[in-house]
C-alpha cells in the first residue's frame, strides 16, 4: 500500500521559520551589544582622561597661585615629583630686564609642565602652561 502525501499546512511551514528567524534575532542582538559595550567602554575612558585632566589642571592652578605668592624667581629648571603618577617641571628663564628712572625690572617667563612620571624623558606632556612674570629688580644702572 501506497501512502499519499499530504500537502504541508500553514502551522507545519511556519516552524521552520521559527529557528531561522530567532537566529536573526539573536544576530541583532549581538550586534546591537557588541556596539553598547563599545560606547560604554568609550565612555569610561573618556571619563578617566577627564579626572586625569581635572587632577592636573588642580595642580597647575595650585602653582599659578604660589607664583602670583610673590616668591622671588631665579633662572633654572626645578623637578619635582607630585606624586605616583605625574611629575612637575618648571622653567624660569629671565627675558629682560630694563633700567628706567633708576628703577631695574626683570621680565622672567615661567613655564610650568605636568608630565606621566613614566614619561622618563619628558618627551610630551599632559599639560603645559606659560606666563610672564615682571619683578622689581631693586635699583641699579
Amino acid at each position: 500500500m501506497r501512502r499519499r502525501r499530504l500537502p504541508l499546512s500553514y502551522e507545519t511551514r511556519r516552524r521552520g521559520f521559527v529557528l531561522l528567524e530567532t537566529l536573526i534575532a539573536f544576530a541583532i542582538l549581538a550586534v546591537m551589544l557588541g556596539a553598547a559595550y563599545r560606547i560604554t567602554g568609550s565612555g569610561a575612558a573618556t571619563l578617566a582622561r577627564a579626572e586625569v585632566a581635572a587632577r592636573v589642571l588642580n595642580q597647575m592652578q595650585s602653582e599659578f597661585d604660589d607664583l602670583l605668592a610673590g616668591e622671588k624667581l631665579t633662572p633654572g629648571t626645578e623637578t619635582e615629583a607630585l606624586d605616583d603618577d605625574f611629575t612637575r617641571v618648571r622653567t624660569v628663564r629671565r627675558v629682560r630686564a630694563l633700567c628706567q628712572s633708576g628703577t631695574r625690572t626683570v621680565l622672567y617667563r615661567v613655564e610650568i609642565a605636568i608630565y606621566r612620571s613614566d614619561n622618563v624623558n619628558f618627551s610630551r606632556p599632559v599639560m603645559s602652561l606659560e606666563t610672564l612674570r615682571v619683578e622689581p629688580g631693586g635699583s641699579g644702572s
